[in-house]
């Protein structure tokens, strides 16, 4: 059995939850997630688990998450245990090379990836990517600038990519 350790906390976009296993951090979970979806994607990843709150276990990705809020880091620093096809491991590997304030249609994204076309699917493996902010998929929008979907919501993705624009 997989021991799955969660925390939460407030912060200015509401309460985030951390999800991580031994390896690492596996999943973050913006406001308004529900929990019975978290239980579901949980379950198709680990297997059998147990969850741990330990709000202990996250201090560091909290205070990185905090001071990310206050515009004073610009990229995290921690260990992942990330699930997902080798493709979306591709793409979200790539997103995390993406500067702080910098943004990226998801035609280049695919371009950058050596894919004709493929801007579609690049949306599709952003869209499963379970660590949003920390894995900035923020960063991505439509080649046109509008700004896309987000987990969190448009609204959300405005407010990181206003953050960012503010203290860039």
């Amino acid at each position: 059995m997989n021991n799955i350790f969660v925390s939460s906390f407030d912060s200015i976009l509401g309460k985030l939850m951390v999800f991580s296993s031994d390896k690492g951090i596996c999943r973050l979970a913006l406001p308004g997630e529900d929990i019975i979806n978290i239980n579901k994607w949980l379950k198709k990843n680990f297997g059998s688990y147990h969850l741990k709150y330990d709000n202990e276990q996250h201090v560091s990705i909290k205070m990185q998450l905090l001071e990310y809020l206050r515009g004073r880091v610009k990229k995290f620093d921690c260990d992942f245990d990330l699930r997902g096809t080798p493709f979306q491991l591709k793409v979200w590997n790539y997103l995390r090379d993406i500067s702080y304030g910098s943004t990226l249609s998801y035609k280049q994204v695919a371009w950058y990836l050596g894919l004709d076309n493929g801007q579609r699917a690049v949306g599709n493996a952003i869209g499963k990517n379970p660590v949003p902010i920390i894995i900035p998929c923020h960063r991505v929008i439509r080649e046109n600038g509008s700004i896309g979907g987000y987990a969190g919501g448009e609204r959300m993705k405005e407010r990181l990519l206003e953050l960012e624009a503010s203290y860039k």
